[in-house]
């Protein structure tokens, strides 16, 4: 069998196509640490001594401005000269757990000062049906996070850390959004061929000294080979392009998660080591299932471009049931693609999104797995029933 493994890695690695894959996504990295990264602007950023200064004269102007004339911005206007200078104070002893406190603190009373009982535009994009809850959500998220900052070591807090700039963080916040789906497209396009390279070559096939099941194995451990080797050369690129600016981060690094409940919901926090483990298993069942799945269309249908367009549309396959709220009511929410967006359920965005409090990590892992075995059912069936026709 390793024999047969490595007759199928040198395969999939001279693959044209793969090759193609994996620099694109190594040089896709790269181009990402170096110049989109950097460009990443916080809802929140960290406040230096010199944006803390300007907040404080801003602040002065407003009061000689106003005098007695608005009590409310006169009152609010001197509460924030205070916490400013506290926070001022602290960072100047990098005092971190007082000066994030003090942070916290001046946030609400500026997000209250410019919005008042308004909706705060910068937690939403333009056209969200449900701006109140989306900002409810992400300032939990954020309130959580700088909670969360107070109890680690002084040594590991950075104003990269605050504004979510390290490599961990980095990674952390790309699987919240697109990137789950972009990985496993790519497990999708290296797998479509795994099986269909063999057409016309069954003979060749038949005659290694393995059982096709095992050969079917062997292939998928060649296809999650190359996976895992185009991640890890991804994951150098970023390292490279972003460590030097903002550093490496920590594995203590807090991660909220989000449970909904009728009251407004709550969250817990995760060390960041703990989040992205969590994170690595999802992906991995994901791989397995869709490596699996495409596996099973070409042996029922031998059409790579079948198996692409499939392959794909399952992976946005969540859109044709989703609706906000439902998941309080219906449990159509535990469907397999619904765990797709691996960052969104182990945030709790995706609870937050369909008022659930069970699309959680362990559901995952037991709804994946369970769909694994199913394929893997199916794909036993269909070896048999072809035994048997012939």
């Amino acid at each position: 069998m390793y024999a047969h493994f490595i007759l199928e890695w040198k395969l999939f690695s001279r693959n044209l196509k793969n090759q193609l894959l994996f620099l694109l996504f190594f040089f896709g990295a790269l181009y990402y640490g170096l110049f989109v990264a950097p460009d990443y602007t916080p809802v929140e950023t960290f406040a230096d001594e010199e944006a803390i200064t300007q907040r404080i004269e801003e602040q002065r102007y407003l009061i000689d401005t106003y005098g007695t004339d608005r009590p409310r911005t006169l009152a609010s206007a001197q509460s924030i000269i205070e916490v400013s200078q506290t926070q001022l104070n602290a960072l100047e002893e990098q005092d971190w757990p007082t000066y994030l406190s003090q942070t916290l603190n001046v946030q609400n009373q500026i997000r209250f000062a410019r919005y008042g009982q308004s909706i705060d535009p910068r937690y939403f994009s333009f056209g969200e049906r449900y701006p109140q809850e989306e900002e409810r959500f992400w300032v939990g998220y954020k309130n959580s996070r700088y909670e969360g900052y107070i109890n680690m070591e002084s040594k590991n807090i950075t104003p990269a850390v605050i504004e979510e700039r390290t490599v961990l963080q980095t990674i952390q916040r790309l699987l919240v959004g697109e990137l789950p789906f972009i990985l496993i497209g790519l497990v999708v396009l290296f797998s479509v061929d795994s099986i269909t390279k063999n057409k016309g070559h069954f003979t060749i096939v038949n005659a290694i000294p393995l059982s096709f099941v095992k050969v079917l194995w062997v292939k998928t451990a060649a296809v999650l080979m190359g996976v895992t080797v185009t991640i890890i050369a991804a994951t150098l690129a970023l390292v490279l392009a972003i460590m030097p600016r903002y550093g490496m981060g920590a594995l203590s690094i807090p991660v909220p998660t989000y449970g909904f409940n009728l009251d407004g919901g709550f969250f817990v926090r995760y060390p960041m080591g703990i989040w992205l483990g969590q994170a690595l298993t999802l992906f991995v069942l994901c791989a397995l299932l869709f490596n699996r799945g495409v596996t099973l269309l070409s042996l029922l249908f031998n059409q790579e471009m079948l198996n692409l367009v499939l392959g794909i549309s399952v992976i946005f396959s969540e859109t044709l049931y989703y609706s906000r709220g439902i998941g309080y009511f219906s449990s159509i929410g535990l469907l397999p693609p619904t765990f797709f967006s691996i960052g969104s359920v182990l945030i709790g965005y995706h609870n937050h999104l369909y008022n659930a409090l069970i699309l959680t990590y362990n559901t995952a892992v037991l709804i994946i797995s369970i769909a694994i075995i199913v394929i893997e059912i199916m794909i036993f069936s269909t070896l048999k029933l072809s035994e048997i026709t012939k």
